[in-house]
């Protein structure tokens, strides 16, 4: 019954009136729920306890990340030029390969190249886009890259060039969704 929602007005509704109205059983075999064996006067309570379950789980969540934020630990996956520390699993540490990708683009831009020229040349140069690098060097090697591996944006090269963490900063939080 967890799974069917979150919020116990909600589930109720569908369990006795838009399922019966459209002749659907329900069963769940875990929470022993069965619509064919007649209503459960138990089945509401339980939906409050999924309800509130799922509520005090993300509040431990933001409080976990929250503390991860103030110990100085980045809670994204690492940037293009990043990886996971080999020693402490919770910090980046500079990832060679992407990291000289990186610093070939600042020093790009740094000489007055625009954002499309830069990203003419890497495509020129045939470096890895980031999805096609985020493959190679975080999951099992690519047997066949794309077929547009090295096509660069300008798009792509801006995102890299105004992302903080390029100069040292852990950024975190930067978007907020509601808790449920």
């Amino acid at each position: 019954m967890s799974r069917l929602g979150r919020n116990y007005i909600e589930v109720g509704q569908l369990t006795e009136s838009i399922l019966p109205m459209h002749d659907v059983r329900l069963i769940a075999v875990n929470d022993g729920v069965d619509s064919e064996k007649g209503e459960d006067d138990f089945t509401p309570f339980r939906n409050i306890m999924n309800e509130w379950y799922a509520k005090d789980m993300s509040r431990k969540m933001r409080s976990t990340l929250k503390i991860k934020n103030s110990q100085g630990y980045a809670i994204r996956h690492p940037a293009y030029g990043y990886k996971y520390d080999e020693v402490d699993k919770k910090r980046w540490a500079v990832g060679e390969e992407a990291a000289d990708v990186v610093r070939h683009i600042f020093n790009l831009r740094k000489q007055g190249e625009s954002m499309n020229g830069i990203a003419k040349i890497l495509k020129r140069e045939k470096v890895y886009i980031l999805s096609v690098y985020a493959k190679k060097g975080f999951k099992k090697p690519l047997r066949k890259p794309p077929l547009r591996e090295y096509l660069w944006t300008h798009v792509m090269v801006r995102k890299i060039l105004s992302n903080q963490s390029y100069v040292g900063d852990v950024v975190n939080f930067k978007t907020y969704s509601k808790s449920i």
